[in-house]
């Protein structure tokens, strides 16, 4: 199995794939080392130069595998003298395999051969592990190379480490230390696990690019085997049951075989769709392609539109992954004018090696004569298959360029000459297109800069109306979690400033009321930006309950007190005697009435008073605030209510503040079917509160 997997590789790919020659080399020498194991448990009368064959094979085998591992999936630089060292030291190994001091007898027991260690068997050891470490190693520096090959490395890593550690168990160690070779054959096991592994990588991953030879063998072997089966099997049946003279016989073999040249190519087309779905093999008519793509070159209005039709067809026809059109400025410059797609290849590494095939109307990789190592490496480095070149009586025009084969083979005759003739076709509607575009852009450029800023617009609009919606809910959940311990530390403050907790002296009472000033607009902070939040989700609602009004401004103004006394500020307040219980939202008004009355205290004059009234009619209640503060410029009044938005003079007053309070009164105001009182003069103060139409009264 080992031989008949590497010697496809070798035959096809033996000049493309670096190592190649040395996985041969590794796969072969298995295939030897496996032979010459069994060989010494039958050929008994040469069995030690039978296990001393199987020695030499398994030594080259690993000389093999670590030449692979320096050059793949590209030569490693290798000096002169390290190659030299590893040849010696093989040299030496097989010299020490051939002496009696390495294996000097075998024992035959029930059959089986077992060596006798000489005392220069540990020297193959140290070879073994030496030659398989160091291929590790390089195998594993898979950092800087692609991910397909950094596929290929790993899944050979797996294979050859599960088939180390089984064989050097099964065919070294082991036998050093029991003395029997008993269990030699698991090793034969762990070898066809390796070869599963190259199998995978090779239909799965592309290693070694043989996924076309194989699609193709099985479907030959599919149809022959399949359909030689069932008529055999017919035939067979009809004899023995009709019990037949020869010459009826004869006649129904010549019926058979009418019936297999009949029958064959239904069986052929079914193992063609199988094999398609597992190696992604295509096959298509060349004359039907040109027709096709001729179509749509002629019918392509933009070069846009040409691209995106000409690539999607290619790909079904060829089955390349990938392809890119690229158009030159002007005829051999190096100014691209246009590129389709533009995610595949490195525009400016490419220039390069597109110069040094201008000789070269259609280039492939797989026949690589007559470009020098750096074009080519540069080719391989970015996956490119073939380069065709777009030719114009004045120069080349573009290049066509193709990636691998999706089905894993090289680009065929047909292929090259199928991709020659729309390369011309090409060139040809390229500068027809170059014309019309000529005409097409003086026309709707202006058109095309709106349509393109609008899109920019939407874009933005788009990315900061997201933007918006994950600051809200960072502001919900941050206002959750930040709620609760202020409320708690608010709440402590407050008992030590209501003596609770003894008697405290002034300067202490001051640095207390300090920070239940701020623990205080902490508080209300958070609760206008969590009611934001909620206003922007979509999760305002109005949290509904019988409620005096009366009994909640008085709290609030006992609570305020504290950080208007520091000011030498008065808060004006006659509660009401009688005031009705009505059905509206406690909390959402508490935090209303308080911003109102905050604001008054921190935009007011030392020893200045404010009034603060709250009245019920029959049909509403009015609540008011009125200062004598820097009130709010007439030209910045409309403004006022509005998210984040604050007054010139506010901004310089108070620089901490953040305009939300007032947008937050608003919006609740509104909720509960009410308005907005506010008047102002600059300089002389302001007076802000609402009416609330009575709807629930208790």
């Amino acid at each position: 199995m080992a031989i008949f997997s590497s010697l496809p590789l070798f035959i096809r790919n033996r000049r493309v794939v670096p190592g190649l020659v040395f996985f041969v080399i590794f796969c072969s020498s298995l295939a030897m080392w496996l032979a010459a194991n069994i060989l010494s448990d039958i050929d008994l009368s040469r069995a030690l130069f039978w296990v001393r064959i199987s020695f030499i094979s398994i030594s080259i085998s690993l000389y093999g595998f670590l030449m692979f591992a320096n050059r793949f999936p590209k030569p490693r630089h290798c000096s002169h003298a390290e190659n030299l060292r590893y040849g010696t030291i093989l040299v030496a190994v097989v010299l020490l395999i051939l002496s009696d001091l390495f294996i000097p007898r075998v024992i035959l027991e029930e059959g089986v051969t077992t060596v006798v260690p000489g005392p220069l068997y540990g020297l193959f050891i140290a070879y073994v592990a030496y030659t398989l470490i160091l291929s590790i190693v390089r195998l594993s520096s898979i950092r800087e190379l692609s991910s397909t090959h950094r596929r290929q490395a790993l899944i050979i890593l797996f294979g050859i480490i599960f088939a180390a550690i089984i064989t050097l168990l099964t065919n070294l160690i082991l036998p050093l230390i029991f003395g029997t070779n008993s269990l030699y054959w698991v090793a034969s096991y762990a070898m066809l696990i390796f070869v599963a592994t190259v199998a995978y990588a090779i239909v799965k991953h592309q290693l070694f690019d043989i996924r076309g030879a194989l699609a193709r063998s099985f479907a030959y072997f599919g149809s022959v085997i399949h359909l030689g089966l069932v008529l055999g099997i017919l035939v067979v049946f009809i004899i023995d049951r009709l019990d037949l003279s020869e010459e009826k016989i004869q006649y129904l073999i010549i019926s058979a075989t009418v019936a297999v040249a009949i029958l064959y190519p239904f069986f052929k087309n079914f193992f063609d769709r199988v094999t398609e779905k597992i190696f992604y093999r295509k096959t298509y008519s060349v004359q039907k392609a040109i027709n096709d793509i001729t179509g749509v070159l002629a019918t392509s209005r933009t070069l846009d539109s040409m691209a995106s039709l000409l690539i999607a067809r290619l790909e079904h026809f060829v089955g390349s992954e990938k392809i890119v059109l690229i158009i030159l400025s002007q005829p051999s410059s190096e100014e691209i004018l246009f590129s389709r797609p533009k995610k595949w290849l490195n525009l400016q590494d490419i220039q390069v090696a597109l110069k040094a095939v201008v000789k070269h109307k259609i280039f492939t990789v797989d026949s690589f004569g007559g470009v020098d190592e750096n074009t080519l490496q540069s080719f391989i480095d970015q996956d490119i298959g073939l380069v065709s070149q777009l030719n114009s009586p004045n120069g080349v025009i573009g290049y066509l360029i193709l990636g691998h084969k999706l089905n894993g083979t090289a680009y065929t005759k047909q292929d090259v000459t199928f991709i020659s003739t729309i390369s011309d076709e090409c060139a040809i509607a390229v500068q027809s297109l170059g014309r019309l575009e000529e005409i097409l852009t003086l026309n709707s450029s202006l058109e095309t800069k709106i349509n393109t800023a609008t899109e920019e617009l939407r874009t933005s609009n788009k990315k900061l109306k997201a933007i918006d919606k994950s600051k809200d809910e960072f502001i919900s959940l941050t206002s959750h979690q930040l709620r609760t311990p202020l409320t708690t530390i608010k709440g402590y403050l407050s008992m030590m400033l209501d003596g609770d907790a003894g008697n405290i002296a002034p300067q202490q009472r001051k640095l207390l009321e300090e920070a239940f000033n701020s623990s205080q607009r902490m508080v209300h902070l958070i609760s206008d930006f969590l009611n934001i939040s909620r206003i922007q989700t979509g999760r305002f609602e109005l949290e509904l309950a019988n409620v005096n009004l009366a009994e909640v401004l008085d709290e609030e103004i006992q609570l305020l007190r504290i950080s208007a006394s520091p000011r030498r500020i008065m808060l004006d307040y006659q509660k009401p005697e009688q005031f009705p219980v009505l059905t509206l939202d406690e909390g959402k008004l508490r935090q209303v009435m308080m911003n109102f009355i905050d604001n008054a205290i921190h935009y007011s004059p030392s020893g200045s008073i404010i009034k603060i009234n709250l009245l019920a009619s029959d049909s509403e209640i009015e609540f008011t605030v009125k200062d004598q503060g820097i009130g709010v410029p007439k030209s910045e009044q409309h403004k006022l209510f509005v998210k984040f938005a604050r007054a010139s003079n506010a901004r310089q007053q108070r620089p901490d503040g953040t305009g939300i309070g007032l947008f937050m009164a608003k919006k609740v105001i509104v909720a509960l079917a009410g308005s907005i009182i506010f008047e102002s003069v600059e300089g002389k103060g302001s007076t802000f509160g609402f009416r609330i139409p009575i709807q629930g009264k208790k």
